[in-house]
């Protein structure tokens, strides 16, 4: 079995040894830059031509260690929990910076109309609530929801 992990600017390739059951691979992540990795899981069949079999992939962030010296000044906040800051800004009318315009992730946030601010407010809230939510769900945690009955 082995795992190809790929990232911003590693590839990296690492045999898995059976162990207790399951597999066991070491990978040597020291110089792997922070960002997004996916990897891909596959065996090999011992026939002639050899079988090769994708078993598993998917993605995982390598974040940046809080000791590290040499990073910028980190921000956990997702996309949309940032955008959804700067329009709160802007409908306090302070725009950081004291700016009349924000730019977050690309997009450009101008003090604007106050319906139209409200409706992009309820739609970044509402992505903001999507992800805390899938967060606890992949904690364990319960989802907010309850069961009710009435008698």
């Amino acid at each position: 079995m082995e795992y190809l992990f790929s990232g911003s600017i590693t590839t990296t390739a690492a045999g898995a040894v059976a162990d207790d059951g399951g597999f066991l691979f070491q990978i040597d992540t020291s110089n792997w830059t922070p960002g997004t990795y996916w990897y891909q899981g596959k065996v090999t069949s011992s026939d002639t031509p050899p079988v090769i079999l994708t078993i598993r992939t998917g993605s995982f962030s390598v974040l940046a260690a809080f000791s590290s010296t040499n990073i910028a000044p980190y921000d956990g906040r997702s996309m949309a929990k940032k955008t959804l800051d700067a329009i709160d800004s802007l409908m306090l009318g302070k725009p950081n910076n004291d700016a009349q315009e924000i730019e977050v992730g690309g997009k450009r946030l101008i003090k604007m109309d106050p319906d139209k601010l409200i409706r992009l407010r309820d739609y970044y809230l509402k992505q903001v609530g999507k992800e805390r939510r899938a967060e606890r769900i992949s904690k364990g945690e319960t989802a907010g929801l309850a069961r009710v009955t009435f008698k």
